[in-house]
């Protein structure tokens, strides 16, 4: 018999590329999929979540899968709720079954958008709320894959900074001596990838089903965030030109008062606790 594998599906997304790294560190044999056919190597399969996946079979048994592929952006989700739907739901959803179906142990990842925002640490069992239409796709496919707690991980995230994160990007125009315009009025309890890749991967090796939370300890603003990365450059303090989501014509859907959600299982079981926000934020501006 085939010796199993560990799936990563998505492998081309940030954390999709940061667990293949930490799984291949740690000696597992993985494979990763991919949605673009120029990808596929030796290690890497296609597979679409848009396609019907009923029947759909690894070319080796598969001991933990890790999705990390989905539409994230809440504008494409809002501009095309159909086909988005048909991935975060419907093609997540037939995934995650065929893989229990062979005896795997799956990683959901999953999102704070899950609730509204008027909570702050919400707690894992607190009934979701969603507002945005990537929301409601992701509570959708939460419930669905809920009648396998014993099988399925669903792991929430807030914000995940790792490398070309925006702040990269505003580090880069902070050095150039260029403007940055960050919102006064937009949140963020953000957690290093590093920290994510970890907690995933400790889920995945104690098959440790159910509900878990990943998120920084506080909410900051982006226009605090931005002033802190501008100290942490020694940059011109003037260069950090906040304004409001209003005031730039964004969709209030991600007007959120609190990004916060309970970690206390991460802490309790995979003892792990996420670094202060403004370290986690400072070291994302020196990337």
């Amino acid at each position: 018999m085939k010796e199993k594998v560990t799936l990563v599906v998505g492998a081309d997304s940030m954390i999709g590329q940061a667990m293949i790294t930490y799984l291949t560190d740690a000696g597992e044999l993985v494979i990763g999929t991919t949605r673009r056919p120029e990808q596929t190597e030796k290690d890497r399969i296609l597979l679409d979540l848009s396609e019907n996946l009923s029947g759909w079979k690894p070319p080796r048994p598969v001991k933990t899968a890790y999705i990390c592929a989905g539409v994230t952006r809440l504008d494409d989700c809002r501009r095309d709720p159909l086909r988005s739907a048909r991935i975060n739901v419907t093609g997540t959803c037939a995934l995650a079954k065929a893989l229990m179906e062979q005896g795997a142990f799956v990683v959901f990842l999953s999102t704070n958008q899950v609730f509204d925002g008027r909570i702050p640490h919400v707690r894992p069992d607190h009934p979701r709320s969603p507002k945005s239409e990537y929301g409601w796709q992701k509570a959708k496919a939460e419930r669905i894959l809920g009648q396998w707690p014993k099988n399925v991980a669903t792991v929430r995230l807030s914000k995940v900074l790792g490398p070309d994160s925006l702040f990269t990007e505003w580090s880069r125009f902070l050095k150039a001596d260029r403007i940055i315009r960050p919102f006064t009025d937009m949140v963020l309890s953000p957690v290093p990838l590093d920290t994510v890749v970890s907690a995933l991967g400790r889920i995945g090796d104690r098959r440790s089903g159910g509900s878990w939370q990943i998120s920084g300890e506080r909410d900051v603003s982006y226009a605090r965030a931005a002033k802190w990365g501008a100290d942490v450059l020694e940059s011109d303090s003037g260069l950090v030109q906040p304004w409001s989501m209003a005031e730039a014509g964004m969709a209030m859907e991600a007007v959120w008062q609190n990004t916060t959600m309970n970690t206390d299982r991460m802490r309790e079981e995979l003892g792990l606790e996420p670094p202060p926000v403004k370290w986690t934020i400072e070291q994302a501006f020196l990337l």
